[in-house]
């Protein structure tokens, strides 16, 4: 890798995890402020009480935990030279909170109009490329 290249990647992964941060914190500001307005009551069950913007707040904010988690990793692994492990299950960990955020996102957009389809759909092409892929890279 050339060090143009290293430098790019770094500071990449640097602004997507300085937006991912930010986007997060104003999703919590959010929740906490419709929480507030509408003086809810957590022992109603969480389905009556969030609204469908707090639910799509939710999953951004997962989206962006998620992406925090895994650009911030491999920030800081870029940032010390590529010289250090990689924390593998860092990004791994990322990877599967923010693709959580996704999948809850893709099912709170499509829902009321295309019902359970999209979202499951969206799992089992998920679970597809990644068998394909590990089945690629193995055989």
């Amino acid at each position: 890798m050339t060090s143009w290249t290293h430098i790019l990647l770094e500071m990449l992964n640097g602004i997507w995890a300085i937006s991912a941060l930010s986007l997060l914190i104003i999703c919590i500001f959010y929740l906490q402020h419709e929480a507030r307005a509408r003086a809810y009551r957590w022992d109603l069950g969480w389905r009556k009480v969030l609204t469908s913007g707090m639910r799509v707040a939710i999953a951004v904010g997962v989206i962006s935990l998620g992406s925090v988690i895994r650009a911030a990793s491999i920030f800081l692994w870029y940032l010390g030279g590529g010289r250090t492990d990689l924390k593998l299950g860092w990004v791994l960990v990322g990877t599967l909170i923010a693709v959580t955020g996704f999948v809850c996102s893709v099912r709170e957009f499509s829902f009321p109009i295309y019902g359970q389809k999209p979202w499951q759909l969206t799992v089992a092409a998920i679970m597809v490329f990644a068998c394909s892929d590990l089945a690629a890279h193995l055989l």
